[in-house]
């Protein structure tokens, strides 16, 4: 119920907010009330691509939602089991893929690819020093690859000195490896300790929860331009604001959930 009313607030703003743009272009190239009349016409088509996209839209969240639910599940799961447990998981998505490995004491080879596979799963970060050993235990035609929840920046970095010789790979990426190849765990032990977190980047751009205050300077603007000598700027100002209000509406995010992306494994 709540997701439905907040769908018709979105098109009655969107509606809303597109009729005022409309009405202020072709209030410059046609008389009143064929002005009005172009504006709703192009409400209306505005209105139909914006049902199309916000639908498609809805569909996707739903989608990533449920995929970020189930990667922070495994995640946890791992970040609680031991070296073997994490090894064993891997173990199974390498034999359903059909890639030939070797058992070593505490990680994996894999002889088609001469790399190996170190889980470091856990609630401790990976450190420069786990660069170091991972880099120490290949010779010079070897790749370390290391798994693990996510890196600091700074130990990107130092990584990326070792000319990809050592290679980080974050736990969204083992998630959709394990999924492909059909290697998710059935039942989780440590379900319950799973964690969303939120997205810090670019959230004071796409904050969807600021459409209201920029579409409120957008119409001030415009009520301004009524009473100002200089007409076109507030009237421009205005139309940038009720523009960039539309797009958070329409495309903004509530940051409630993370958007992850994958890097490359193997």
């Amino acid at each position: 119920m709540k997701n439905r009313f907040a769908f018709i607030v979105d098109v009655l703003f969107a509606f809303f907010i597109s009729f005022i743009l409309a009405l202020v272009l072709f209030n410059y190239i046609a008389p009143y009330p064929y002005s009005i009349i172009l504006a709703l016409c192009a409400c209306l088509l505005f209105g139909i691509f914006y049902l199309a996209l916000s639908d498609k839209k809805r569909k996707k969240e739903s989608q990533n939602k449920s995929e970020q639910k189930k990667t922070q599940e495994l995640i946890s799961e791992l970040n609680f089991s031991t070296k073997a447990e994490q090894n064993a998981h891997v173990e199974r998505a390498l034999d359903n893929a059909g890639v030939s490995y070797e058992r070593k004491q505490g990680w994996i080879f894999i002889k088609d690819k001469n790399a190996i596979l170190i889980s470091k799963f856990s609630f401790n970060k990976v450190g420069k020093s786990d660069i170091v050993k991972a880099f120490n235990l290949i010779n010079k035609n070897q790749t370390a690859y290391i798994l693990s929840e996510s890196f600091d920046l700074e130990v990107i970095a130092f990584a990326e000195r070792f000319n990809g010789k050592v290679i980080l790979v974050s736990g969204n990426k083992v998630y959709a490896y394990l999924k492909k190849h059909g290697a998710l765990p059935q039942t989780y032990k440590y379900k319950c300790f799973s964690e969303r977190k939120k997205k810090g980047s670019l959230k004071n751009l796409l904050d969807k929860r600021k459409a209201k205050t920029f579409f409120t300077f957008g119409a001030l603007f415009l009520l301004f331009s009524y009473i100002s000598p200089l007409k076109l700027y507030y009237i421009v100002c205005g139309c940038l604001f009720l523009v960039y209000s539309l797009v958070l509406r329409l495309l903004g995010k509530d940051f409630k959930i993370n958007e992850q992306t994958a890097d490359n494994i193997l």
